[in-house]
C-alpha cells in the first residue's frame, strides 16, 4: 500500500528561509510548497482544504 505524504505551505517573507525549511521538510517526505503571505492565501484557497 502507498501513503501519500503529508502536503505542507511554508510561508515567510524571507524566500531563505522557505527554502531551508521546504528543504528539510521534503526530505523526511512531506510534500512541500512556499510562499509568501499574499501567495499562501491563494494557494489554500485552491486547494480547498485546510487542516490545522
Amino acid at each position: 500500500m502507498t501513503t501519500i505524504p503529508a502536503t505542507l505551505i511554508v510561508v515567510d517573507d524571507d524566500p531563505e528561509i522557505c527554502e531551508l525549511l521546504a528543504d528539510y521538510l521534503g526530505r523526511h517526505g512531506y510534500r512541500v510548497f512556499t510562499a509568501d503571505g499574499a501567495q499562501a492565501l491563494h494557494s489554500l484557497r485552491a486547494e480547498h482544504t485546510l487542516t490545522c
